[in-house]
């Protein structure tokens, strides 16, 4: 399936996942905010009566209000003052939309399925009562400071699920150690953080970050897998194409080291989320993401 200029999802679908999972919610038994454990619980919150926390450097989409500009004068930088709140810990939806993920070839593009994820656990968040922020891998990212009620999801949703034209390059193969100490910086300790990706270019440098991510956050991945990289079609010449990439398969034994590599990769991904202390799902099929629980 080749890439075009039409949104992933319109906003039909982005409304019939965000009601569905609504009522996913109301099935299940988790708690709300008023069920939440006694104690306090760090989360981005910020207001009046509430105990400071912290500092960090002001990003794009913050209150203004919350700037220490006393702070900031001694650093030379712009800080946020940020506090602690009786409450859930808030959610934070990564998405990937990066080269790698404009690629499917059954019904839609994994960065599509990837929205689609996004969309209904962070549904499932917002409807626990919790805010939500969320990272888009895209060029440039888009950064969504966490946001309370379903408004912040929606407008969050639009742009995820804005047209993914093909990219000129791919991104570094040690990307997600910036991506992980990114959120480290943006995100209270025990905020739900949630990963959707094909992990394409995750390996094992990417460990000590993962690890970090495993002991700050409740962390979750979920790797979105297309139905060709669990079974290859069986075809005399086959091609790939992804981005600005392609693959020709001339031959049964080229088709079969290409799975081989892809099984391969598999089975590595979900090792090092293990040894991260990190949950790991994969997504391959629409019914297992109807079966998604936040």
């Amino acid at each position: 399936m080749s890439t075009t200029l039409q949104p992933l999802l319109d906003a039909a679908e982005i409304k019939r996942l965000i009601r569905r999972a609504g009522r996913l919610d109301q099935r299940a038994s988790r708690p709300s905010n008023r069920m939440a454990q006694f104690g306090e619980q760090p989360a981005s919150t910020l207001g009046s009566g509430m105990d400071f926390a912290d500092r960090r450097p002001y990003q794009s989409g913050d209150d203004p209000r919350f700037i220490d500009w006393r702070a900031s004068a001694r650093s030379a930088q712009t800080l946020i003052r940020r506090f602690h709140s009786e409450i859930n810990h808030p959610g934070c939806i990564v998405i990937d939309r990066r080269a790698s993920m404009a690629f499917g070839t059954r019904k839609r593009l994994k960065a599509a399925q990837a929205v689609r994820a996004g969309i209904t656990l962070g549904a499932q968040m917002v409807q626990d009562g919790a805010q939500l922020a969320m990272l888009l891998l895209d060029q440039p990212e888009h950064w969504q400071p966490p946001r309370s009620g379903l408004c912040g999801l929606q407008h969050a949703a639009a742009i995820a699920a804005r047209p993914c034209p093909p990219r000129d390059s791919s991104p570094a193969a040690n990307d997600w150690n910036r991506i992980g100490h990114g959120l480290i910086e943006r995100l209270p300790q025990g905020s739900r953080l949630v990963l959707i990706s094909d992990f394409a270019t995750l390996d094992e440098r990417c460990l000590k970050t993962l690890r970090l991510l495993g002991q700050y956050f409740d962390c979750r991945a979920l790797h979105i897998i297309d139905a060709s990289e669990q079974t290859l079609p069986d075809a005399g010449a086959l091609t790939l194409q992804w981005a600005q990439q392609s693959v020709a398969l001339s031959s049964a034994d080229a088709r079969r080291n290409l799975q081989q590599s892809l099984q391969q990769h598999l089975r590595e991904t979900q090792a090092l989320f293990s040894r991260a202390r990190c949950r790991y799902n994969p997504l391959a099929s629409d019914q297992t993401l109807d079966s998604l629980r936040a």
